[in-house]
């Protein structure tokens, strides 16, 4: 791959990711596979682990809705407001139920952010 090549890929993952800022949770999932897919075009491996965690993510489609409403609810920072015992209990809980371990770290990294107090303490 030259470098223009490099370059017009590295702007579609930039793009992407823009994107994926403003979209809707759920909408998230279905960015992320097309920005790996890029990031493999530029040589970037992801280790075994993770690409068997990626194959064993279940879509949206294949989640209940009642577990969708968690996942946005999450991905919201709709337990931000939870105790630190409570929080670590909802990020176990939307793991376990199928939420791509990217998506939970944003909601672990949302109620850092929100907590500042907590974690000084």
């Amino acid at each position: 791959m030259n470098v223009l090549e490099r370059l017009s890929v590295v702007s579609k993952i930039t793009e992407l990711l823009e994107s994926a800022k403003v979209a809707q949770p759920l909408e998230r999932l279905s960015i992320m596979p097309n920005i790996f897919d890029l990031f493999s075009k530029l040589g970037v491996s992801f280790s075994a682990d993770n690409e068997e965690e990626q194959k064993s993510v279940r879509t949206p489609d294949q989640v209940s809705n009642d577990n969708n409403a968690l996942f946005e609810k999450y991905l919201a920072g709709g337990f931000n407001d939870e105790s630190v015992e409570d929080f670590k209990q909802t990020m176990h809980k939307v793991n376990d139920l199928g939420l791509p371990f990217d998506s939970v770290k944003d909601g672990v990294i949302s109620w850092f952010t929100a907590n500042e107090d907590q974690i000084a303490a």
